[in-house]
């Protein structure tokens, strides 16, 4: 996936909380970028993806 965006156009990686980013450390380590994640309970801190869930509810 990150491949396809290229990294040079990555600074940060700031993923949802879920077990799916598990292995956060090696594709720091892989990319030279780091993760930031949310804090539980802070969905201010997840904007896009708060705004994308809302608009999959809205139009499915």
């Amino acid at each position: 996936m990150f491949e396809k965006i290229g990294k040079g156009n990555l600074k940060t990686i700031k993923p949802d909380r879920g077990k799916e980013f598990s292995k956060h450390v090696q594709v720091t380590d892989l990319l030279d970028i780091p993760f930031y994640f949310p804090d539980p309970h802070a969905l201010w801190q997840r904007g896009s993806n708060e705004n994308t869930n809302g608009l999959l509810h809205e139009y499915s």
